[in-house]
């Protein structure tokens, strides 16, 4: 699941960080009292953060939300906080695009900040694999963000001791408390006029300007003061410990080593964390030292590289290591139809047969070539393509179902190919929407089979917004093969606000482009238009995905429904786009709502929807099942599911799909699998 997310983690240079003045006043962050004249309206001269917020702005380190206005009670965000620490220390950017935290895509906009700072230790995820950017950055957590900006490492006893006199001291997190301690030992914090801290409140952008300033100016000699206590150093035995087997044990030792390299032969049970990164994702293991050395045994199945990060109380490391795991020997055979097995009429697929472990690393295949074959030739056609393990399916042009069947070394495959003649078929019958935490908090095999129990024969999977790019790499390369497998067609959902329609329709290209490990792309786009609905914004980036991908690519447009009188370019609509998708959320007041009111509400969104297209659209209904409001007795209930459904069916939609499946409730849920599309 994580993508490659082990990064070389170093320490800050001590050159970063500057120390000169101190400051004290009587604000929740101490900052000097000396009149600043200010750049922003809504800081004052005589604002307790005018000093630090013109300091900051002169150095190019804050901006305000507009040249005027600073906003300084605004929350700030974890993003936020974290370029500002960045942008203070002056690291220069990684240029590392590999993501650390699969909630930071390469073009948010605090990406390469988030990146460095994870770099040099700065911050750390909300979980293994998550940063949660968009999160307001409590008090505590900046404090602790400023303590590893400060290189302390540890912070002494008599520090926490004395330098924690805060009423509300038992509501500090332990994790927190240290920094916490040494943040005001140092006076880059005060607390509250009140003798508080608050740490869990969110801390706003004055507050952030006012910390960072005042980090900037520690005194040296109370610096000194704090790192006095000798720290230790942790190395590794090896900088690489080689190549092996899946399940090989992996022996890897770290030593204690004060500031000379020597080893500490008198440490004993200080305890290190090993942080192993690799294809499998991220795990830790806990050893205590032993006459200065810790010893740690690893033992992996996924091939590829795996980096090693060593932390411990007291100790900084000096740096990582890394090993590799190679596949083992070949036991399973298995074929895969790229870009999918739901084939257009006429159209062209490629066969490819992989071996693999018992572990299900790719191993290649050595034992002759691969042969194919399809039970119903009339249907389509075998070629070569040169290769000995792949082959090609051309259709022919009627629609149906064949199978395929790949051989190769005593052991047989089959797939089935679905032939299709129009992008409708590929989202005709009861279909269901997916975001990425539906796919992340729920097993895939579990996901398929609750779908082929209620007869889905599609999936929506949200993978793209315009503000978080493109993020759903990892749920289509797990998701999307086994649901083509299940038999059902997977359809990109992009979210695109179309502002910039060129820069919408770049990245809705990378979606369409992309190709998993077991090269399989997505059936069609599932365009979600809901932003600058102008006619020029909504033909750029239509036209310029029909450009790329061609005419028989297919696009659905998901759209506010015709019947709500809202000002849509349908023209463009009609010439775009091959199929219809209005979100038709009824349950949108707090009432109770009967089966005819929901029946007449769908029931008149088919003819209307093709009245301002064209006669001949294609109209699949989004149906709702999720919960406007916080009274759980807002849901909607199974009849209105139930209305909905017959609704569609009745007036000649071409499928209904109910949004979302996972926030459905049981009886929903039940309503929606019990209903017979086919009848």
């Amino acid at each position: 699941m994580n993508r490659n997310k082990h990064q070389r983690k170093q320490r800050l240079s001590p050159k970063i960080l500057a120390a000169a003045l101190t400051v004290a006043q009587a604000a929740p962050w101490m900052v000097s009292t000396a009149a600043a004249a200010s750049t922003f309206q809504d800081i004052p001269p005589n604002h307790w953060a005018a000093p630090a917020v013109e300091s900051l702005r002169s150095q190019g380190i804050v901006s305000g939300r507009t040249p005027q206005i600073f906003a300084p009670d605004d929350p700030i965000t974890r993003a936020e906080f974290t370029t500002l620490l960045v942008k203070a220390l002056k690291l220069p950017l990684t240029q590392n695009t590999s993501q650390v935290f699969k909630d930071v895509n390469p073009n948010f906009y605090a990406f390469a900040y988030i990146q460095t700072a994870y770099l040099h230790n700065l911050v750390k995820g909300t979980s293994s694999d998550t940063f949660d950017p968009y999160a307001p950055i409590t008090r505590q957590d900046m404090a602790t963000m400023i303590v590893s900006a400060l290189q302390i490492a540890d912070v002494p006893d008599w520090v926490v001791q004395t330098s924690l006199p805060f009423r509300d001291v038992s509501s500090i997190r332990d994790y927190a408390k240290k920094p916490v301690a040494a943040s005001r030992y140092l006076g880059v914090i005060a607390g509250y006029m009140d003798q508080t801290f608050r740490p869990l409140n969110k801390a706003t952008r004055a507050e952030a300007a006012g910390m960072v300033y005042n980090m900037l100016n520690v005194p040296g000699d109370k610096l000194q003061q704090i790192k006095q206590a000798e720290l230790k150093h942790l190395a590794f035995s090896q900088s690489d410990y080689g190549t092996y087997k899946p399940t090989q044990p992996v022996q890897i030792t770290v030593r204690v080593n004060d500031d000379k390299g020597q080893l500490v032969q008198t440490d004993n049970n200080r305890k290190l964390i090993l942080t192993v990164n690799g294809p499998d994702g991220q795990s830790v293991l806990e050893a205590a030292t032993v006459n200065g050395l810790a010893a740690f045994t690893v033992s992996k199945t996924k091939a590829g590289v795996y980096s090693l990060a060593v932390s411990g109380s007291g100790a900084v490391a000096d740096g990582s290591a890394k090993f590799q795991v190679v596949p083992g020997d070949f036991a399973q055979f298995k074929m895969f139809v790229s870009p999918s097995p739901f084939v257009r009429v006429g159209s062209t697929v490629q066969l490819n047969g992989k071996g693999y472990d018992q572990w299900d690393n790719e191993v290649p295949l050595t034992q002759g070539p691969v042969q194919f074959s399809v039970n119903n030739p009339n249907l389509g056609k075998i070629g070569s393509t040169g290769s000995p393990s792949s082959g090609t399916f051309t259709a022919g042009g009627t629609s149906g179902s064949v199978t395929v069947t790949a051989s190769y070394s005593g052991q047989a495959v089959s797939k089935q190919i679905t032939i299709y003649n129009s992008a409708a078929d590929l989202v005709s019958g009861k279909g269901d929407w997916m975001m990425w935490r539906d796919w992340h908090n729920y097993p895939v095999k579990d996901t398929i089979q609750r779908y082929k129990d209620a007869g889905v024969t599609h999936v929506f999977t949200l993978v793209s917004t315009t503000s978080d790019g493109f993020f759903g790499q990892d749920m289509m390369d797990d998701f999307l093969y086994q649901a083509h497998d299940a038999g059902i067609t997977v359809i990109g959902w992009v979210y695109a606000a179309n502002k910039d329609p060129y820069k919408d329709a770049g990245q809705t290209l990378q979606v369409l482009n992309y190709t998993t490990p077991q090269g399989q792309r997505f059936d069609a786009l599932a365009a979600d238009l809901e932003e600058n609905l102008y006619q020029w914004h909504q033909e750029e980036f239509a036209k310029s995905i029909r450009n790329t991908m061609g005419p028989n690519y297919p696009m659905i447009a998901v759209v506010y429904p015709a019947t709500w009188g809202k000002n849509q370019p349908w023209s463009v609509y009609a010439k775009y786009y091959d199929v219809m998708a209005p979100m038709l959320y009824w349950h949108n007041k707090v009432k109770p709502y009967t089966y005819q009111e929901v029946y007449d509400a769908v029931a008149a969104e088919v003819p209307k929807m093709k009245e301002l297209t064209r006669p001949d659209m294609p109209v699949h209904i989004i149906g709702q099942s999720y919960n406007m409001f916080d009274d759980p007795n807002q849901a909607p209930t199974w009849e209105e599911i139930q209305g909905a459904m017959r609704a569609a069916k009745d007036k000649g939609a071409i499928g209904y799909s109910t949004y979302r499946g996972r926030t459905a409730t049981w009886a929903e849920w039940a309503e929606f699998a019990v209903f017979n599309w086919s009848k």
